[in-house]
């Protein structure tokens, strides 16, 4: 596990002054991405405080803002910062797959407790205006999630 840590820092310094240079949101934009997944897992455990009509409208929003966010910014960004080459913007992808995992499995361990904070809703909102949804049809659900998340 120690080894895992510290190969990982390892390579997120080699490749910092990458993302810093190109794009220096994309790592700010894969930790949204994996709160977005993690808030899916924690909320479908919520039935004593939500109603189920409520968990399925928020893990509508929250999975329609996952896609948005790996497929139109993630991998959009990934391509324009390697110039179109999309083998070197998918091993990128892949190591961003990783962390993501990574960070999930730490937010897991740090809030065990299976309640939603008011912590889940102001990082989800920062996420917002990092990475903000043009189109209603993402970002109607994902504000109808944050004013249930506050209910």
């Amino acid at each position: 596990m120690n080894i895992c840590k510290r190969g990982l820092i390892v390579i997120c310094l080699l490749f910092s002054p990458v993302f810093v240079s190109a794009n220096g949101s994309v790592n700010e934009i894969n930790s949204c991405l994996a709160l977005t997944e993690f808030l899916d897992e924690k909320i479908a455990l919520e039935v004593e405080v939500y109603s189920q009509s409520q968990i399925d409208d928020m893990r509508k929003g929250l999975n329609l803002y996952a896609y948005y966010l790996k497929h139109t910014v993630i991998k959009t960004k990934l391509l324009d910062m390697y110039a179109g080459n999309k083998v070197q913007a998918q091993l990128m992808w892949n190591l961003f797959y990783r962390q993501k995992n990574t960070f999930i499995k730490h937010l897991s361990q740090h809030y065990s407790v299976n309640k939603i904070s008011s912590d889940y809703s102001v990082a989800l909102r920062k996420c917002l205006v990092k990475a903000k949804p043009e189109h209603s049809q993402v970002a109607q659900p994902i504000a109808n999630t944050l004013i249930l998340m506050g209910k």
